[in-house]
């Protein structure tokens, strides 16, 4: 007749080769080796992951566990733990990242505020599978100066300053979302804004009249000072204060500063613009 089995189980060694038997977009299949010394101790495994914005654990009875309820392209921390009777295991770790998937358009990029040199834009990050994009590569260009830029920024940041811009030129944005599967761009619908903010200061500078004969009389005025509205042109627009109806226009170039208006009738007053 046999005696009773008076031995005891050692603490569990750390389990060896951990790694991914495969991973699909929301879940992942962990598989490890035995531990080398006591693995006959081992009552369980305890199977923990942690991720961006999960963390938990599961027990194993064998070898390996399905984990699921993941998110695609998202970069997990795993580690599995051996149990026995008088305690547990260090513990085996390892990093893996679950499928990547195609993720749907950028919506609604805006210009938020300008000044002459700077504009600030920002956007909605795809509402599909954000966490696909790698990155947002943001361009523009300058459709009178054909000047052009682009500025990269990480996943987590849906805006942008640009800066070293040109006074006076319109600007088309548009915002790229890359990923990792070929051909997963994105490429928002362009906004286009002028850089320099109209300010609330009088455009023309100390206008003067001069009659230079009975007929003619010179219309001048000082070039718009630095710092206000972008101009491209200005009108100048004269009619007869009994005839309002009749009035006459001229459009000019920016950098002209006066015009000698002719043809006008003696003895007469007239209102200039």
């Amino acid at each position: 007749m046999g005696g009773a089995d008076n031995r005891t189980c050692a603490i569990p060694d750390v389990p060896t080769n951990l790694h991914v038997n495969y991973a699909e977009v929301d879940k992942v299949n962990l598989e490890w080796h035995a531990p080398v010394a006591n693995h006959e101790c081992v009552e369980w495994y305890v199977v923990c992951w942690k991720g961006e914005q999960i963390e938990s654990c599961n027990n194993s009875t064998d070898i390996q566990d399905l984990i699921t309820g993941l998110a695609p392209c998202g970069e997990y921390s795993l580690n599995v733990t051996a149990v026995g009777a008088d305690g547990s295991s260090e513990t085996s770790h390892l990093a893996a990242r679950t499928r990547t998937q195609a993720f749907n358009d950028i919506s609604i990029l805006e210009v938020k505020s300008s000044n002459s040199t700077t504009l600030e834009v920002e956007w909605k990050a795809p509402t599909k599978n954000s966490e696909c994009v790698q990155e947002y590569k943001v361009c523009w260009i300058g459709q009178e100066t054909g000047e052009e830029g682009c500025t990269i920024q990480t996943r987590a940041i849906t805006k942008a300053t640009i800066t070293g811009l040109t006074s006076c030129v319109n600007y088309t944005v548009n915002v790229t979302a890359g990923g990792d599967l070929k051909n997963s761009s994105v490429v928002s619908m362009p906004v286009m804004t002028n850089s320099t903010l109209i300010q609330d200061k009088p455009a023309i500078q100390n206008l003067s009249l001069s009659m230079d004969s009975e007929s003619n009389i010179t219309v001048t005025w000082h070039p718009l000072a630095e710092g206000m509205m972008c101009v491209r042109s200005y009108n100048v627009c004269w009619e007869q204060q009994s005839q309002p109806e009749d009035s006459q226009c001229l459009e000019l170039p920016s950098s002209e500063d006066h015009l000698t208006i002719s043809g006008l009738h003696s003895g007469t007053t007239y209102t200039v613009e």
